[in-house]
């Protein structure tokens, strides 16, 4: 299948990079380049439960519209999160990276969907946390960019009770 002229085709070494350097950003507190990479119509979403319902039907751990990610990222820089005072030491493993076909996704000609599992690692005063999951993205050029258009982070325990989650995950 040949793609739209109006695609610019990215490979994996490059869908790999901009993984590893969105979550750079996150480890790092780096709220100004992470929320850089995000376009104007973006949902980040973590559910709660069922991996597979809609976000706006059911209860979601984070479901972030753009200007919601705008919101969330101010509330951190302020440093008057509770929740992240002093802000997480975090680090984490990105892993099996690919890139999906999603032919059949109804998503936006030139998007490309990708997944990979991660491994992060919290360290707060109160201990550290181990988070695991697989994350599913749609990616988008805009300007030459790779931009992010969606983020689904599903929590390998998102079906039992969480501590706070009041950082990026």
């Amino acid at each position: 299948m040949t793609a739209p002229a109006t695609t610019t085709a990215l490979d994996l070494r490059q869908v790999e990079q901009f993984l590893y350097r969105e979550a750079r950003y996150a480890d790092e507190h780096d709220y100004d380049a992470w929320e850089a990479l995000w376009t104007d119509d973006a949902l980040y979403w973590v559910p709660a439960a069922a991996p597979d319902t809609d976000p706006l039907q059911q209860m979601s751990v984070i479901c972030d519209n753009r200007s919601r990610i705008s919101t969330r990222l101010k509330q951190l820089r302020t440093g008057k999160r509770y929740a992240q005072s002093p802000p997480s030491t975090l680090r984490r493993i990105v892993s099996n990276v690919e890139i999906l076909d999603d032919a059949d996704a109804g998503e936006d000609i030139g998007d490309i969907s990708a997944a990979a599992n991660f491994v992060l690692v919290e360290s707060r005063e109160r201990g550290n946390e181990t988070w695991a999951g697989r994350t599913t993205y749609r990616l988008r050029v805009v300007d030459g960019q790779i931009r992010l258009a969606f983020k689904k982070v599903v929590l390998v325990n998102h079906d039992q009770a969480l501590p706070t989650l009041a950082f990026l995950i």
